[in-house]
């Protein structure tokens, strides 16, 4: 109730948390604004890695074999520290590709051809979108969206969970029929939300420079931790915007620690480093 009470506020107030990025101009782009757009995308990912938490629960499904299979070999510190490993699993699916214009996407190859000012012009447009019209499967003004967000629900939404989920694959078909996750549903709703997000994010990205020299990057297993590129969660981590345990905590807790897995990557905007979330590990014993 409350997950379907969110996605209906956030379909009739779309774009209303990014109030502060209102009134934004190109000339005036800086890596602050980034970091806004950035947090609120974070924060949809972390929603939905919740909602699926509780969807794989209510299934009957072993969260903690859902992270082992997401990140195999890494151990967990703890049982309830899976929902790390299941945000990351959306995160990073999500996030794939998302340093080029089309995502990866044969779909969307027209897209490498666009300027920063283009994509500017796009995030403005659609974080003022009504969300009816931005999932509107008929409408092609966003139809670029609506391949993203077809690939990504298919990507992060197995067959098998939805069927466990919801007692049949209607709603998967229905993504890769229309071409969008219809927001019938709140769960679809919520898809839709986080891709939009991560899609504003990634337009206000591409919209810094053409040069390529902003960055998106994440940590592999087994590397040491280093408080300038990451912050840890985990080790009493809440659920605030911002999420983590901070570095501080995280730097007097790694002396025997590794990165397990990146939760969300990090990113380099002009001369701005925003910290990758890991979580870190003990190193898996040698046999």
């Amino acid at each position: 109730d409350l997950r379907a009470a969110r996605a209906l506020e956030e379909r009739a107030h779309p774009g209303r948390t990014l109030a502060a990025l209102d009134g934004l101009h190109l000339s005036g782009l800086n890596a602050t604004h980034f970091l806004t757009a950035l947090r609120h995308a974070a924060r949809s990912v972390r929603s939905f890695a919740k909602s699926l938490l509780g969807e794989l629960r209510r299934a009957g499904w072993d969260p903690v074999a859902a992270a082992a299979a997401a990140h195999p070999g890494v151990p967990l510190r703890h049982p309830g520290d899976a929902k790390f490993a299941l945000e990351s699993f959306v995160a990073l699916k999500m996030f794939d590709g998302f340093h080029r214009r089309d995502f990866g996407l044969s779909a969307l190859h027209d897209r490498s051809s666009y300027d920063r000012r283009r994509l500017f012009d796009e995030f403005a447009e659609l974080k003022a979108a009504p969300a009816a019209e931005f999932l509107d499967a008929r409408s092609s003004r966003w139809g670029a969206l609506g391949e993203f967000l077809r690939d990504r629900y298919l990507s992060v939404v197995h067959e098998r969970m939805e069927a466990a989920f919801f007692g049949s694959t209607a709603q998967r078909g229905a993504a890769a029929s229309a071409g969008a996750a219809r927001p019938g549903t709140p769960w679809c709703a919520e898809v839709a939300e986080m891709a939009r997000r991560v899609w504003l994010l990634h337009c206000l990205f591409l919209a810094f420079d053409d040069g390529g020299a902003s960055t998106i990057f994440q940590v592999a297993a087994g590397a040491r931790f280093s408080e300038v590129y990451m912050e840890s969660v985990g080790d009493g981590d809440g659920d605030g915007d911002d999420g983590g345990a901070g570095t501080a905590v995280a730097a007097a807790a790694a002396g025997d620690r590794v990165v397990g897995f990146t939760v969300v990557p990090g990113f380099k905007v002009g001369r701005t480093v925003m910290q990758c979330r890991v979580y870190l590990s003990r190193p898996a014993r040698q046999p």
